[in-house]
């Protein structure tokens, strides 16, 4: 979609300038994760954050917006992290995000 090109773009600037860009965007299929990492080579990261669907259900529905369609996606083959968000708690996919970061000498 044009609203990732434009994200992937200002990513790509960003570390052209030496900066860090963290970013959460959907990027439903494999072939559009593809097109992202042309652009933005080593520096891209793919975190995948999951919940089965009962959890995702179940969040939107407490969000008030129960009446949400399903969002057709592939999930990534060879994502660099996943966070369960059904198991893991907030201070935990931090950590996990973060040690990441560490290992690949970002932070």
């Amino acid at each position: 979609s044009e609203n990732l090109r434009r994200a992937v773009e200002v990513a790509r600037l960003m570390n052209a300038a030496g900066l860090v860009c963290i970013a959460s965007l959907v990027a439903p299929s494999e072939a559009v994760r593809q097109r992202a990492a042309e652009e933005l080579g080593d520096a891209l990261l793919i975190v995948h954050v999951d919940a089965p669907a009962e959890t995702l259900a179940a969040r939107a529905a407490e969000a008030g917006d129960g009446a949400a369609e399903p969002l057709d996606y592939e999930a990534p083959g060879a994502p660099d992290l996943v966070l369960d968000t059904a198991a893991q708690s907030t201070s935990e996919c931090v950590a996990a995000l973060v040690g990441l970061l560490e290992s690949r000498g970002v932070l």
